[in-house]
């Protein structure tokens, strides 16, 4: 699924992408990669202030990211 996510934002389709990652995150709510990457997709989705957030959430999991 984290492929499709992927495969989604690099055509462009931010949205589905985003809604890939949900599904990951409904599974896997700490996983740090997927939030990282549904971060990507909202800022390039212009989502700033949410994918600011998401990134802030990832690093207090994983501080290491920073």
């Amino acid at each position: 699924m984290i492929n499709k996510g992927l495969a989604l934002h690099f055509l462009e389709r931010y949205t589905d992408a985003i809604s890939c990652y949900d599904l990951i995150l409904k599974q896997r709510p700490e996983s740090t990669t997927t939030l990282y990457f549904k971060a990507s997709s909202l800022i390039k989705d212009k989502n700033i202030q949410s994918g600011l957030d998401v990134l802030r959430k990832a690093v207090k999991l994983n501080p290491s990211l920073r």
